[in-house]
This record gives structure tokens, sequence and C-alpha cells, in this order.
């Protein structure tokens, strides 16, 4: 077997915080669409919210990675090493854009995008409801491209551990 070194805790946390903001903006917008107005609204406001505070998570994970995550050696160059580069560069393409449309959409609206009520950012520009309409379109649709990309991860990692008996799901976790 192939010894794995373990990714560091700042990895380990930024990805797990990652996961778990991903998981409450997309479980927060499937439950929004039951909500009354009222309530409905004030989940509109926390999922921005939130969505700011995924910004500067990703960023700060894109930059931890970037200047000092280990880079752990490839079990081998096959082609499920270059499947596994693959979807992760597109998991991190899909995240970005994801807030990108999202401060966009907000933007389009001629809404500020706020974190908290404490900050807002007005839009830079004036917009209108085709913006709109078309930015919520891309935005819907990568919201479920990032979760099924995820569920692929969560799958791979699962792999490695049952089918090949690997460490891969070791050195993630910090085992």
């Amino acid at each position: 077997m192939h010894r794995r070194r373990r990714y560091d805790r700042v990895t380990r946390s930024l990805h797990g915080l990652v996961a778990v903001q991903i998981l409450a903006q997309f479980s927060l917008a499937l439950a929004w669409k039951a909500a009354g107005h009222g309530l409905h609204a004030q989940m509109v406001r926390l999922h921005v919210s939130l969505g700011l505070c995924l910004a500067v998570t990703l960023m700060l994970r894109m930059l931890w990675r970037a200047l000092y995550a280990p880079r752990l050696p490839a079990i081998s160059a096959s082609r499920w090493t270059i499947l596994a580069r693959l979807v992760h560069g597109l998991l991190y393409v899909i995240m970005t854009a994801e807030v990108a449309t999202g401060i966009l959409k907000r933007w389009a609206l001629g809404l500020p995008v706020s974190a908290f009520g404490l900050i807002g950012i007005p839009p830079p520009f004036q917009a209108g409801a085709s913006l709109f309409t078309a930015v919520s379109t891309v935005h819907s649709l990568l919201a479920w491209a990032l979760i099924g990309l995820a569920l692929c991860h969560v799958l791979a990692a699962l792999f490695h551990r049952v089918i090949l008996r690997d460490d891969v799901l070791a050195s993630m976790i910090g085992r």
C-alpha cells in the first residue's frame, strides 16, 4: 500500500467548512420555496449573507492551497489521477462561479449584497429583469452541478476506502 501524508489541519478545516457552507446554502434555497413571503425574504437575506461568508472561506481556501498546502503524491499517473485533478479543478471553478452569479443576481435586481446587515456592496451598474432571469438560471444550474459533482467527490473518497482500501480518505480526514 502506498503511504500518503495527511493534509494539514487548516486544509482539512477549510475543506470541511466549505462543504458545510455549500450544503447549508443549497438546503436553505430548497427550503425557502415552501416558506411564506416574510420567512422567504428572511431566508434569502440569510442566504446572501452566508454566500458572502462562503466567498471569504473559498478565497482563504484557494489562497492557502496556493501558498501552504502540501502537494500529496498521486497514487499513480493513471487516468483516475487525471480525472481526480479535473474534478477538483471543476469544483473550484463551479464554486467560484456560483458565488459570482449569486452576487450578480442581487445586483441585477438593483439590490446591494449585504452580510447580516452590517456591510453592503451596492450594485456597480443598472440592470434589469432579463439579466436577473439569465443569471438566476445559471446560478441554479451551477448549484445543482456543484451538488452533483460534490456527491461524485464523496463517492470517489468512499470508493478509495471501501474498494481500493487505500489511505486517500484517511489523508483527507487526518487519520
